[in-house]
This record gives structure tokens, C-alpha cells and sequence, in this order.
């Protein structure tokens, strides 16, 4: 199985593959239709709706390619059918590991996030990570995003680990949280 925090690019890469995808129910359609996907920066920008607003565009993504031969004009996510839906509150037996789903949109409209309870991990996905946070995409809801992030700042975790960059503690989750809604707090 494999759990799906959100359907970008960057996290369904290879989730085609596995016979039991789990997802929130607002990401399946973007799933089944097959993630807008490229491996050259402009392509990869029209399709996802991104205004470069006048930075550089790398022309390739990625810096080394997958293999010799390799033709970064194929790149694509196939498209795939969810299996299970998770749904907030929602718990995962991982045979002697329990996660409960997050539903915390804002992201994406169905962006979830992994909780074990019992140790305080929270597997973030893309709803917060060491950076800036980003809520400008077609599918985005800045309004969720700032919801989101209220239930993060009061959350007690003692460890996240996000969909990128490096693992932080509570106070670190505080910190993004809370920076979040100071830079949004015009709606």
C-alpha cells in the first residue's frame, strides 16, 4: 500500500505502481485523470498554472538524468484509481504502528497528514515543512491553508517529518505555523 498525501508530482511519482493506493476523496479525480506532469520547467509551469512572475525558469528539472539514454520528453504520471479513501480521523494498523489521518486542506483541497499518536510523529506531507509554504497553486485555498495551520499551531507533536526538507520538533511547528497565519492574516 501506499499512502498518498496529496497528488502533486513530486509525491505520486510512482504510485502507479502499487496495487493499493490510499488518498483523501478530493484528490482522487486529479489522480484518475493523471497528474499534470514535465520535466522542463516551462512545460511543467503551464500545466501546473504557475506565473513565474519574471524569475528564471529552470529548463530541466531535475540535475542528473534516471539513466543514459534516458529522454525527459516521456516523463509522465500514469494516471491511477484510488483504492481506499482516508478520510479525517481515520486510522491506519500498520501492525503495531497506528496512524490517524489529518484532513488539513489548504495545499491541496485534500491534503492529509499521518499522526502516530503514540509517539508524537506527524508525517506532514506538503501542509508544513521548513520553508515558504506554498498556497498559490490552481488547486491552493489560502482560507483552508490558514485553518490548517491554526489546528498545527495548537497541535502537540514531538516530531514532524514533512514531504520536504529537514525533521523538526513542536516548537518548530509552532514557529511555521504561527509565521504562516502573521504573513495571511489579510483574510
Amino acid at each position: 500500500m501506499v499512502l498518498l498525501t496529496h497528488a502533486h508530482l513530486d509525491h505520486v511519482g510512482g504510485a502507479a505502481e502499487f496495487g493499493d493506493r490510499a488518498a483523501h476523496p478530493a484528490e482522487a479525480d486529479a489522480l484518475a485523470a493523471g497528474v499534470p506532469a514535465s520535466l522542463y520547467g516551462a512545460e511543467l509551469y503551464d500545466k501546473l498554472g504557475i506565473d513565474a512572475a519574471g524569475e528564471p525558469v529552470p529548463e530541466l528539472m531535475i540535475d542528473v538524468l534516471p539513466g543514459p539514454g534516458y529522454d525527459p520528453a516521456v516523463y509522465r504520471i500514469e494516471p491511477m484509481t484510488v483504492t481506499r479513501t482516508l478520510n479525517d480521523g481515520d486510522r491506519i494498523d500498520l501492525g503495531g504502528r497506528a496512524l490517524t489521518v489529518l484532513h488539513l486542506p489548504g495545499h491541496t483541497s485534500g491534503s492529509i497528514a499521518l499522526l502516530e499518536e503514540r509517539t508524537g510523529t506527524l508525517y506532514s506531507g506538503d501542509i508544513v515543512y521548513d520553508g515558504g509554504l506554498i498556497d498559490n497553486l490552481p488547486n491552493s485555498d489560502v482560507t483552508a491553508y490558514r485553518q490548517s495551520m491554526q489546528f498545527l499551531a495548537d497541535l502537540d507533536v514531538s516530531v514532524v517529518h514533512p514531504g520536504h526538507g529537514h525533521s523538526f520538533g513542536r516548537t518548530g511547528l509552532r514557529q511555521l505555523a504561527e509565521a504562516y497565519l502573521a504573513r495571511r492574516s489579510d483574510l
